[in-house]
């Protein structure tokens, strides 16, 4: 329930709420954890907050959903997903993994991706058109 309340925090954009919580924030095993719900909605002040903690791995990577609705993915290429530039090139300055992988079938559809789409973090910055975020992830490829 404690992880619920820090959610809550991260979408309320309240940083002293998430601090309160801030004990009961982890990652691994696959799960989707507060710092992938903050780089999906471009918290970026929340996201500088959790990693300076220490609390996760800016590259643990979760698997959510159903068979028929299933996402697999990164801090990264959630940001990339939702068009959160800001979020994304803070991600990739502090060490992101700029060849993680995506597939899913719920999130793509935003940046006008086909459906049961995957691919890498180039192809989610070409769909944005951002020209730094391009300019930030092509030499890595």
């Amino acid at each position: 329930m404690i992880q619920y309340d820090a959610f809550d925090a991260i979408r309320d954009n309240a940083l002293e709420r998430l601090k309160e919580f801030s004990a009961h924030i982890e990652s691994g095993g696959y799960s989707w954890s507060p710092m992938h719900e903050a780089a999906k909605l471009g918290r970026t002040e929340l996201l500088k907050y959790i990693l300076a903690q220490r609390f996760v791995d800016i590259n643990d990577e979760f698997e959510i959903g159903e068979p028929d609705d299933f996402r697999r993915g990164t801090a990264l290429t959630e940001a990339l997903l939702n068009g959160h530039v800001e979020t994304a090139v803070f991600l990739i300055e502090q060490g992101a993994n700029v060849n993680a992988e995506y597939y899913g079938y719920e999130n793509t559809h935003c940046l006008g991706l086909e459906f049961e789409e995957s691919g890498n973090c180039l192809t989610l910055a070409l769909a944005t058109g951002n020209s730094e975020l391009i300019r930030l992830i092509k030499p890595f490829e």
